[in-house]
Protein backbone atom coordinates (compact mmCIF):
# COMPACT_ATOMS: atom_id res chain seq x y z
CA UNK A 1 0.00 0.00 0.00
CA UNK A 2 1.45 3.39 -0.93
CA UNK A 3 2.09 5.45 2.38
CA UNK A 4 0.01 8.29 2.70
CA UNK A 5 3.26 10.40 3.55
CA UNK A 6 6.74 9.30 1.95
CA UNK A 7 9.54 11.09 2.89
CA UNK A 8 13.07 10.51 1.02
CA UNK A 9 16.32 11.74 1.74
CA UNK A 10 14.85 14.77 3.27
CA UNK A 11 17.77 17.40 4.41
CA UNK A 12 17.28 20.37 5.63
CA UNK A 13 20.07 23.17 6.33
CA UNK A 14 19.95 26.93 7.78
CA UNK A 15 23.21 28.19 6.42
CA UNK A 16 26.09 26.03 6.51
CA UNK A 17 24.49 24.15 9.37
CA UNK A 18 22.86 20.93 8.54
CA UNK A 19 19.61 20.82 10.66
CA UNK A 20 17.85 17.47 9.09
CA UNK A 21 20.45 14.89 7.26
CA UNK A 22 18.87 12.81 4.77
CA UNK A 23 16.01 11.84 6.61
CA UNK A 24 13.55 9.22 5.17
CA UNK A 25 10.51 8.25 6.44
CA UNK A 26 6.83 7.12 6.22
CA UNK A 27 3.26 7.44 7.62
CA UNK A 28 0.50 5.37 6.49
CA UNK A 29 -3.07 6.22 6.37
CA UNK A 30 -4.55 5.61 9.74
CA UNK A 31 -1.46 5.64 11.87
CA UNK A 32 0.25 7.76 14.63
CA UNK A 33 3.56 8.03 13.97
CA UNK A 34 6.07 9.89 16.55
CA UNK A 35 9.41 11.44 16.08
CA UNK A 36 11.28 11.41 19.13
CA UNK A 37 14.45 13.37 20.31
CA UNK A 38 16.39 15.91 22.16
CA UNK A 39 16.31 19.34 21.34
CA UNK A 40 18.17 20.37 18.52
CA UNK A 41 17.78 16.92 16.66
CA UNK A 42 16.08 18.19 13.83
CA UNK A 43 12.13 16.86 14.41
CA UNK A 44 10.52 20.81 13.75
CA UNK A 45 12.54 21.28 10.75
CA UNK A 46 11.34 18.18 9.27
CA UNK A 47 7.40 18.81 10.42
CA UNK A 48 8.00 22.35 8.61
CA UNK A 49 9.70 20.86 5.45
CA UNK A 50 6.84 18.72 5.00
CA UNK A 51 3.98 21.43 5.67
CA UNK A 52 6.24 23.75 2.94
CA UNK A 53 6.78 26.12 5.67
CA UNK A 54 11.02 26.01 5.15
CA UNK A 55 12.55 24.13 1.53
CA UNK A 56 14.32 20.76 2.06
CA UNK A 57 15.96 19.02 -0.22
CA UNK A 58 15.16 15.12 -1.34
CA UNK A 59 11.82 14.30 -1.50
CA UNK A 60 8.65 14.42 -0.10
CA UNK A 61 5.57 12.69 -1.59
CA UNK A 62 1.65 13.31 -0.47
CA UNK A 63 -0.62 10.34 -1.26
CA UNK A 64 1.85 9.54 -4.15
CA UNK A 65 2.00 12.89 -5.51
CA UNK A 66 5.97 14.87 -5.41
CA UNK A 67 5.46 18.09 -3.50
CA UNK A 68 8.82 19.66 -4.05
CA UNK A 69 6.75 22.44 -5.91
CA UNK A 70 3.73 22.84 -4.09
CA UNK A 71 4.00 26.14 -1.75
CA UNK A 72 2.75 25.79 1.93
CA UNK A 73 -0.96 27.33 1.11
CA UNK A 74 -1.97 24.46 -1.74
CA UNK A 75 -0.50 21.82 1.08
CA UNK A 76 -2.83 22.76 3.16
CA UNK A 77 -5.43 22.58 0.31
CA UNK A 78 -4.03 18.99 -0.36
CA UNK A 79 -4.94 18.04 3.26
CA UNK A 80 -1.89 18.64 5.54
CA UNK A 81 -2.56 20.63 8.54
CA UNK A 82 0.21 21.88 10.58
CA UNK A 83 0.03 22.59 14.40
CA UNK A 84 3.13 24.74 15.23
CA UNK A 85 5.24 24.38 18.44
CA UNK A 86 4.61 27.29 20.56
CA UNK A 87 0.64 27.21 19.29
CA UNK A 88 1.00 30.65 16.85
CA UNK A 89 -2.41 31.77 17.37
CA UNK A 90 -3.38 34.98 16.21
CA UNK A 91 -3.33 36.89 19.87
CA UNK A 92 -5.57 40.21 18.81
CA UNK A 93 -8.01 37.84 16.57
CA UNK A 94 -10.48 36.61 18.59
CA UNK A 95 -11.24 32.84 18.87
CA UNK A 96 -13.98 32.79 15.60
CA UNK A 97 -11.76 34.46 13.29
CA UNK A 98 -8.90 31.99 14.37
CA UNK A 99 -10.74 29.22 13.43
CA UNK A 100 -11.83 30.83 10.31
CA UNK A 101 -9.12 31.48 8.96
CA UNK A 102 -7.78 27.95 9.40
CA UNK A 103 -11.33 27.10 7.11
CA UNK A 104 -10.12 29.52 4.17
CA UNK A 105 -9.93 26.19 2.34
CA UNK A 106 -13.61 25.57 2.22
CA UNK A 107 -15.29 26.06 -0.87
CA UNK A 108 -18.45 28.13 0.74
CA UNK A 109 -18.92 29.79 3.44
CA UNK A 110 -21.40 27.51 4.36
CA UNK A 111 -18.88 24.69 4.80
CA UNK A 112 -16.57 26.82 6.82
CA UNK A 113 -19.70 27.10 9.47
CA UNK A 114 -20.15 23.54 9.22
CA UNK A 115 -16.51 22.63 9.75
CA UNK A 116 -16.88 25.49 12.70
CA UNK A 117 -19.71 24.14 13.96
CA UNK A 118 -17.82 20.48 14.38
CA UNK A 119 -14.67 22.04 15.55
CA UNK A 120 -16.91 24.04 18.24
CA UNK A 121 -18.56 20.01 18.91
CA UNK A 122 -14.56 18.90 20.29
CA UNK A 123 -13.70 21.79 22.25
CA UNK A 124 -17.11 23.11 23.69
CA UNK A 125 -14.66 25.41 25.92
CA UNK A 126 -13.95 27.00 22.85
CA UNK A 127 -17.41 27.88 21.64
CA UNK A 128 -17.81 30.10 25.20
CA UNK A 129 -14.92 32.40 24.35
CA UNK A 130 -15.70 32.55 20.15
CA UNK A 131 -15.70 36.53 20.52
CA UNK A 132 -12.65 36.43 22.86
CA UNK A 133 -8.88 37.44 21.85
CA UNK A 134 -6.53 34.52 21.39
CA UNK A 135 -4.78 36.04 23.69
CA UNK A 136 -6.91 35.72 26.73
CA UNK A 137 -6.73 31.88 26.68
CA UNK A 138 -4.92 30.07 29.20
CA UNK A 139 -2.79 28.02 27.96
CA UNK A 140 -4.51 24.55 27.50
CA UNK A 141 -7.59 27.03 25.87
CA UNK A 142 -4.60 28.05 23.11
CA UNK A 143 -3.37 24.76 22.42
CA UNK A 144 -7.31 23.46 21.81
CA UNK A 145 -7.79 26.76 19.77
CA UNK A 146 -4.66 25.37 17.73
CA UNK A 147 -5.62 22.39 16.79
CA UNK A 148 -9.06 23.36 16.36
CA UNK A 149 -8.06 25.77 13.77
CA UNK A 150 -6.03 23.12 12.11
CA UNK A 151 -8.90 20.85 12.08
CA UNK A 152 -11.09 23.52 9.92
CA UNK A 153 -9.44 22.91 6.90
CA UNK A 154 -10.34 18.99 7.45
CA UNK A 155 -6.96 17.27 6.92
CA UNK A 156 -6.09 14.21 6.03
CA UNK A 157 -2.65 14.58 7.97
CA UNK A 158 -2.17 16.13 11.17
CA UNK A 159 1.20 17.41 11.92
CA UNK A 160 1.35 18.20 15.85
CA UNK A 161 4.48 19.78 16.97
CA UNK A 162 5.11 19.53 21.15
CA UNK A 163 1.26 19.58 21.45
CA UNK A 164 1.57 19.39 25.69
CA UNK A 165 4.16 21.54 25.83
CA UNK A 166 4.07 24.11 28.88
CA UNK A 167 0.79 22.36 29.86
CA UNK A 168 -0.43 21.12 33.08
CA UNK A 169 -0.19 17.79 34.21
CA UNK A 170 -4.19 16.83 33.90
CA UNK A 171 -4.19 18.84 30.66
CA UNK A 172 -1.49 16.90 29.12
CA UNK A 173 -3.52 13.69 29.31
CA UNK A 174 -6.46 15.45 28.12
CA UNK A 175 -4.39 16.20 24.98
CA UNK A 176 -3.46 12.84 24.50
CA UNK A 177 -6.94 11.36 25.11
CA UNK A 178 -8.17 13.86 22.15
CA UNK A 179 -5.63 12.72 20.31
CA UNK A 180 -6.43 9.39 20.86
CA UNK A 181 -9.79 9.72 19.79
CA UNK A 182 -8.64 11.51 16.60
CA UNK A 183 -7.04 8.29 15.73
CA UNK A 184 -10.09 5.93 16.62
CA UNK A 185 -11.60 8.33 14.17
CA UNK A 186 -9.21 7.63 11.73
CA UNK A 187 -7.19 10.43 11.52
CA UNK A 188 -3.88 10.10 10.42
CA UNK A 189 -1.22 11.61 12.46
CA UNK A 190 2.64 12.57 13.10
CA UNK A 191 4.28 14.35 16.41
CA UNK A 192 6.44 15.97 17.73
CA UNK A 193 6.42 15.26 21.69
CA UNK A 194 8.82 15.91 24.36
CA UNK A 195 6.36 13.44 26.61
CA UNK A 196 8.14 10.08 25.11
CA UNK A 197 6.41 7.62 27.46
CA UNK A 198 3.11 8.92 27.14
CA UNK A 199 3.85 8.97 23.21
CA UNK A 200 5.07 5.82 22.83
CA UNK A 201 1.42 4.14 24.03
CA UNK A 202 -0.14 6.50 22.08
CA UNK A 203 1.66 6.05 18.60
CA UNK A 204 1.81 3.02 16.24
CA UNK A 205 5.43 3.42 14.86
CA UNK A 206 8.34 5.95 16.10
CA UNK A 207 11.63 7.00 15.10
CA UNK A 208 14.33 8.36 16.87
CA UNK A 209 16.50 11.42 15.90
CA UNK A 210 19.90 11.96 16.97
CA UNK A 211 21.88 15.36 15.53
CA UNK A 212 19.81 15.31 12.48
CA UNK A 213 19.40 11.51 11.22
CA UNK A 214 17.20 9.12 11.99
CA UNK A 215 19.07 6.22 15.12
CA UNK A 216 16.33 3.92 15.93
CA UNK A 217 12.84 2.92 14.25
CA UNK A 218 10.23 0.81 14.71
CA UNK A 219 7.02 -0.11 16.24
CA UNK A 220 6.31 2.22 19.14
CA UNK A 221 6.12 -1.10 21.67
CA UNK A 222 9.16 -2.06 20.63
CA UNK A 223 10.90 1.05 21.49
CA UNK A 224 9.24 1.52 24.64
CA UNK A 225 11.95 -1.68 25.40
CA UNK A 226 14.81 -0.52 23.77
CA UNK A 227 16.88 -0.35 26.70
CA UNK A 228 18.60 3.23 25.14
CA UNK A 229 15.44 4.70 24.24
CA UNK A 230 14.43 3.79 28.17
CA UNK A 231 17.42 5.58 29.74
CA UNK A 232 17.15 8.39 27.57
CA UNK A 233 14.13 9.30 27.13
CA UNK A 234 12.34 7.82 29.51
CA UNK A 235 13.89 8.08 32.50
CA UNK A 236 14.56 4.32 33.16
Amino acid sequence: MTPLLEVSGLTVNYGVIAAVRSVSFEVRSGEIVVLLGANGAGKTSILKAVSGLIPGGGLVRFEGADLAAVPAHERVGRGIAHVPEGRRIFYNLSVRENLLLGGWVQASKAGAAQELDRVLALFPRLGERLSQAGGTLSGGEQQMLAVGRALMSRPKLLLLDEPSMGLSPKLVESIFTMLSDFHKSGMTLLVVEQNAAMALTLASRAYVLEAGEIKLSGAAAELRDNPLVRRAYLGE
